[in-house]
């Protein structure tokens, strides 16, 4: 076996088992459980979705954004490879085979990434290098995020495919030989290179949009090659590799872009597959001719200086015409550059868009360092130090690597999640330095042992800092595998937190107890009715449930008009109004917890959202509104069940537990059954109703009306107390009624419940 292959199998071995380490959380009795509640339920449903009906994909889904539903704004590469790939091994009616299988993905991909990270940095900075880079990539915290068993993201794909288009270029970089005519310059070694370069853009476009980023880096800095080069012959040979990578590019994305159309994105958005990326790719091929041509037969192409000042001016001229000529690309390019700013409220709320150096909008080292370690601090050192001697040795491919590494540092600076490339770099650089600084040191302690002990020093404490802060991050991850080893009802809690955990117990509770929706595994057919939850947990929500979500973890960048309106039903303050508000989307259940629509920040205190959470639809005092007094309670929406985070051995009162546990509920709307009666006029009439729940709940509804000047009162309540409406939620007795000195018990019927019907009340 050669070293190089010893190299790759060793730590993918490695890598893979330090994935693998969430075991025993992911595999229970009771089925699969993903580490994290989000984008990965989406995947495993288009990953089920393509298994039972392959080789079809799911570009339109009506499960997200009900009652319209979305096209998918993920490209479907990732997931119907994931399928291709598991079909042949399972019954594709057995979901749970599926799940099985489709969890390994990453620890797939995230250990091959490892060792190609490896062959790469020792094939730029040598095999001791490379040892380092793949082991440090091995346990970095920032890798293991979007590679760990059950994190079926594409993310993990784009880190592997942007390694490997990245060394692609590094190779066309090393290779300096040029040619004198075009016709040569087509047939040299390097061009076989530039349509790997192409074909590896191409790919990782259609993995992931948002990798255009990527390919836009190494298109610039293939651009500053063809500018800097000294030599007008070898220029011309840059020039046509350039164009090359650019066309071979556009080629491949053409099949997948060309003749799109989408509902809530312009035909030249770069947040989505359209016109834009071949066009954009295709172009550039053309102006690189167009300049390389004038550069062939003028003046302009005698000088380096010449070359870069016309070659940019020509491109900045053309970009700039086509952006105030053609309105729809200008439109969506400003729109799509929203991705990066503060305008878009899902970027408010997404950690994962949040600067690495401020994950929850403060300053905060600690969340870098779990993720980097120290090393993050010594990067900048690092990248000088790599940068001096790629000057020095004239390596424009060791450029191209420092190249990258700052475009991503700054992406990153900005959104932690470009984490996931800049780890591959981050990695390589500092194994880099290692590489060169251990022989040295070496050296150096014979001969002059006091400055190399300081430097071990503090490289030493380095190291073992980030140690620790590194081992913040996983110990939680251990400590779940180690108690659900010892335990099975711990390995049945699965990896999620407990706040999230109470959303997985929501979908399957929908499962057992809601009426079935049509058309999860077929795209053409309407469901009856959808379900309200905050964005945040709609996917899993979607997954465990099979119903369809009015809003889910993409946010507004799909269904903008059912997004803004279940922001509106939650901040309501009226329930008659966000009774309309669910009408109209169709809406049959609501899912309330502590964030209302994704965020309580700005609701006012009588809002549907705290109506629904600290109130459980009862009367209560408020103070702090715009009006005061108390919430009214609710006659349209009914609790069927309850969850919370409070552990088995805690005793609960009311509805919602003292932080830092939560709960959450699941209301059923219903017409509400009307309670007319008489009483003496002006009389206030209190109506109260004992709930309790199987999570130990006790809950008294509770709510007023005022007799009339005839004496005539009239309250609509949600509950009945002659059938079993909830296998979650009892009702404890009848409705109790008090007027003064006055009281009665009254029974409500399921069928005036469900229909609106009038019930007569008792004279009080």
């Amino acid at each position: 076996m050669s070293s190089r292959a010893r190299m790759f199998g060793s730590l993918f071995v490695f890598a893979a088992a330090i994935r693998a380490i969430g075991y025993p959380t992911i595999f229970t009795s009771a089925g699969v459980h993903l580490p994290y509640a989000g984008d990965a339920y989406y995947h495993l449903r288009r990953i089920w979705f393509s298994v039972a009906r392959f080789p079809e994909t799911l570009p339109f889904d009506r499960y997200v954004s009900f009652p319209d539903g979305s096209q998918n704004i993920w490209p479907s590469t990732f997931d119907w490879t994931i399928a291709a790939f598991i079909r042949p091994f399972v019954d594709p009616t057995d979901q749970a085979a599926v799940e099985a299988i489709a969890v390994w993905a990453p620890v797939v991909l995230g250990a091959t990434t490892a060792g190609l990270i490896a062959l790469f940095a020792g094939r730029a900075y040598g095999e001791g290098a490379g040892w380092c880079a793949g082991a440090l990539y091995s346990i970095l915290p920032m890798s293991f995020i979007y590679s760990q068993l059950g994190m079926i993201d594409h993310h993990v794909a784009v880190a592997l495919l942007t390694t490997a288009m990245l060394w692609l270029v590094y190779e066309v970089f090393d290779d300096d030989d040029s040619a004198e005519t075009c016709a040569d310059a087509i047939v040299t070694p390097s061009m076989g290179l530039c349509v790997a370069v192409g074909f590896s853009m191409a790919i990782t476009i259609v993995t992931w949009t948002g990798s255009l980023i990527h390919a836009c880096v190494l298109q610039a800095a293939l651009g500053l090659r063809w500018f800097w080069t000294q030599d007008r012959v070898e220029a011309r040979s840059r020039a046509i590799e350039f164009g090359v990578v650019q066309a071979v590019a556009a080629a491949c994305l053409a099949p997948f872009s060309l003749g799109t159309h989408w509902q809530a994105y312009s035909d030249w958005s770069p947040l989505v597959l359209t016109h834009l990326q071949p066009i954009y790719f295709a172009s550039a091929a053309g102006v690189v001719c167009v300049v390389q041509l004038l550069h062939d037969r003028s003046t302009f192409g005698r000088s380096r200086q010449r070359r870069t000042a016309s070659g940019l001016a020509i491109a900045g001229t053309a970009g700039l015409a086509v952006l105030v000529v053609f309105d729809p690309l200008r439109e969506a390019i400003f729109s799509a550059s929203a991705w990066f700013g503060d305008g878009e409220i899902l970027l408010d709320l997404a950690s994962e868009m949040k600067p690495i150096f401020a994950p929850r909008g403060i300053l905060e080292l600690t969340f870098a360092l779990e993720r980097f370690g120290a090393g993050f601090f010594v990067l900048p050192f690092a990248w000088l130090y790599l940068a001096w001697r790629a000057f020095k040795t004239h390596s424009r491919a060791q450029w191209l690597i420092l190249f990258w590494t700052l475009a991503f540092a700054v992406l990153t600076l900005r959104q932690w999640r470009f984490g996931n490339t800049l780890a591959v770099v981050y990695v390589i650089l500092l194994s880099a330095v290692a590489a060169d600084w251990f022989p040295r040191l070496r050296r150096r302690m014979r001969l002059a042992p006091v400055r190399p002990a300081l430097e071990i020093l503090v490289v030493t404490s380095l190291i073992v800092g980030s140690a620790m802060y590194m081992s913040a991050f996983y110990r939680p991850i251990v400590q779940m595998s180690v108690r659900a080893l010892s335990s099975e009802r711990h390995r049945n809690l699965g990896p999620l937190h407990p706040t999230k955990r109470i959303y997985d117990e929501a979908g399957r509770w929908l499962a057992e107890h809601s009426p079935v929706t049509q058309g999860y595994l077929d795209a053409l057919l309407l469901p009856e009715y959808g379900v309200l939850s905050d964005w945040s947990s709609g996917h899993v929500l979607r997954y465990r449930s099979e119903r369809p979500m009015i809003q889910d973890n993409f946010g507004p960048y799909v269904g903008r008009g059912s997004f803004e309106l279940a922001w509106a039903y939650y901040a309501e303050r009226r329930e008659a109004s966000a009774i309309e508000i669910l009408e109209g989307l169709g809406v049959r259940y609501v899912i309330a917890g502590p964030m209302g629509a994704g965020s309580a920040k700005g609701l006012e205190p009588d809002a549907m959202a705290y109506q629904l959470w600290t109130a459980s639809g009862s009367m209560m005092p408020i103070s702090g509104g715009r009006d005061g007094g108390s919430l009214p309670g609710l006659s349209q929406h009914r609790l069927v069940f309850h969850a919370h985070t409070l552990p088995p051995n805690r005793r609960l009162r009311g509805l919602v537990p003292a932080q830092p546990f939560t709960s959450l509920g699941i209301w059923e709307i219903v017409a509400g059954a009307v309670i007319e009666g008489h009483a003496q006029p002006g009389a206030v009439i209190e109506l109260q109703l004992q709930l309790r729940t199987k999570s130990r709940a006790s809950h008294v509804y509770s709510r007023e009306a005022v007799a009339d000047e005839s004496g005539r009162y009239r309250i609509v309540v949600p509950y009945s107390t002659d059938t079993e409406w909830s296998s979650d939620v009892r009702v404890t007795g009848l409705y109790r009624l008090t007027s003064q000195r006055a009281n009665a018990r009254l029974a409500v019927f399921e069928s005036d419940v469900l229909s609106g019907g009038l019930v007569h009340g008792p004279q009080l």
